[in-house]
């Protein structure tokens, strides 16, 4: 983290079971944002972690159909603050869910991400690059 504040660079953190670790430190470097991947921490923690600046981005594991927490998390976020991702080559989404990840299955995640979030799943693929374009 202190690299990356350092060179203003952005971070990827994967938080596995160490949430509150995971907080205290990115509290500890507010000049330094990036991406929360995989996420599987609590609602209050991922509006905390957007207004620092965060994206919060999802794979495979929120089309699981027991997967009710990590859906209430993405349904409750701001659109522009939430991503897809694989995760490859783990957690591939329903309804291919135990078999081996890959990109081609992208969809599915971005089908059940887009339904939570309000948007089409047109939407949901291409706003970051509509963003990027805007700004």
């Amino acid at each position: 983290m202190g690299l990356a504040e350092d060179l203003g660079l952005p971070v990827i953190i994967h938080d596995r079971e160490a949430h509150m670790d995971c907080l205290d430190m990115v509290r500890r470097f507010p000049r330094v944002h990036g991406v929360f991947h995989s996420y599987s921490g609590s609602i209050p923690m991922a509006e905390e972690l957007v207004s620092l600046g965060y994206m919060i981005s999802f794979s495979g594991t929120v089309s699981f159909k027991n997967a009710r927490h990590v859906k209430e998390v993405a349904a409750s976020l701001p659109r522009n603050a939430v991503m897809v991702e694989t995760d490859c080559p783990y957690l591939a989404p329903h309804p291919n869910r135990g078999k081996l990840n890959h990109s081609g299955y992208l969809e599915y995640t971005n089908r059940t991400l887009a339904s939570l979030i309000g948007l089409t799943e047109q939407e949901t693929a291409i706003k970051d690059e509509i963003e990027t374009l805007e700004s």
